[in-house]
């Protein structure tokens, strides 16, 4: 390991720029891949929220020499939605290839700006788009965005159709975890 380091490090900059990306491409997509497939774990993380409460406490088992007792825990974590504004959307356009864009089928209206592609296995970096939403954000291959229903759309329309969106935009949502 050593060895390859140094041998690294030895390298002219922008060399050693265009390893650090490619390993960058290949970590990203790799973890992208298990978080589409519901195989990526986070780990530890904090959880913040406007509130947490316990409803629900239940013994799952109780260990037969020492009585000790395992409880699973439901608890309702309410947070405060932080919806994009249109001004913050509205931003991105100023780039040439942003796009406005309506989904034909929902109705909904996103943003669409260039992100970081993948780089497949064979080497092959895939262009992606980064979907912003009035609630959510999410980066899509440009060939699947291109045969899906999404369609560019007139910038009055996008911005008159953000706002109903941002209406509708509850000021708390709640989901609920088991522990």
């Amino acid at each position: 390991m050593r060895t390859f380091l140094n041998r690294l490090l030895a390298l002219r900059i922008d060399l050693q720029g265009i390893l650090f990306a490619a390993f960058e491409g290949f970590l990203n997509a790799r973890v992208e891949a298990a978080i589409a497939n519901g195989t990526y774990d986070i780990g530890l993380e904090t959880l913040t929220a406007e509130s947490f409460v316990i409803t629900d406490r239940q013994v799952i088992h109780t260990h037969p020499g020492t009585g000790a007792e395992t409880r699973l825990l439901t608890i309702v974590q309410r947070k405060r939605s932080v919806p994009t504004a249109l001004e913050e959307a509205l931003k991105h356009n100023a780039d040439s290839q942003t796009r406005l864009l309506i989904n034909e089928r929902s109705g909904r209206v996103a943003v669409a700006i260039p992100t970081t592609g993948i780089m497949q296995d064979n080497g092959v970096i895939e262009p992606r788009m980064r979907l912003i939403r009035p609630t959510v954000s999410e980066n899509v291959m440009l060939r699947v965005l291109d045969n899906s229903h999404w369609q560019e759309v007139d910038p009055h329309r996008f911005i008159e159709l953000w706002k109903e969106e941002l209406a509708t935009v509850p000021e708390y949502t709640e989901s609920t975890l088991y522990m």
